[in-house]
């Protein structure tokens, strides 16, 4: 009866939320205290719907970075759509969606010669609002689709960490890798490279039935 009415067993989320990699921690080579400004492209492919979500990420960070840690507080605005397919109803629309979420970050490590060893996390709310976010309603409501966190209501808690690695290859330039799990992101690595004020960043993440692959420069002033 469910197939005769439309409704699809697939779970739906916000995919501003659910599809974007967790803020980056960038950890200043030298110590000290450092502001970051830059951008973000992701792009999180759903297989088993054959559906996709893309969207960009304006980011800003100031990091202070001492022996043994470093506490961040960063803020992100971003913007994209989804593509519906798995819904008859909706096939081939792409629905547009925005927010922003200010998040604190932070990590604990401990230095062996040039390597830095240890742990990091991030905790903040998000914010998202569109016409995604309101078809998401109706679409549960007629009975098409049926949503992943039934209290979602425009804005939600996130956070997580994992471990870090951090190998400073001189007073301005770094390499480092993060593996973790949280929401965002669910299980993902982080990698970011650091020459002088330019800042490389790749985020890769397994959520449910997606993944998510994203690309981010930034700049240190």
């Amino acid at each position: 009866m469910l197939i005769f009415t439309g409704c699809i067993y697939k779970p739906y989320y916000h995919p501003g939320y659910m599809g974007s990699q967790p803020v980056p921690i960038l950890n200043s080579p030298a110590g000290g205290s450092t502001n970051y400004l830059g951008g973000t492209v992701n792009y999180e492919d759903e297989s088993k719907k054959n559906e996709e979500s893309v969207l960009g990420k304006l980011l800003f960070q100031r990091n202070h970075t001492y022996k043994y840690g470093s506490f961040s507080y960063h803020t992100e605005m971003f913007a994209g759509y989804h593509s519906i397919e798995a819904v008859e109803e909706k096939a081939g629309e792409k629905l547009n969606y925005y927010g922003f979420a200010p998040q604190l970050s932070g990590s604990l490590f401990y230095l062996l010669k040039e390597t830095r060893l240890g742990f990091y996390g991030y905790t903040g709310m998000f914010w998202e609002f569109g016409e995604y976010d309101d078809w998401i309603d109706e679409a549960e409501e007629a009975g098409h689709i049926w949503k992943e966190f039934e209290e979602y209501s425009g804005k939600k808690l996130i956070g997580g960490g994992g471990f870090l690695f951090e190998h400073i290859i001189d007073k301005k330039s770094l390499l480092s890798f993060k593996f973790g799990a949280g929401l965002p992101g669910m299980l993902h690595i982080i990698i970011n490279y650091q020459e002088g004020s330019n800042i490389f960043n790749v985020g890769i993440n397994e959520l449910f039935e997606s993944s998510s692959v994203s690309f981010s420069y930034m700049r240190a002033w």
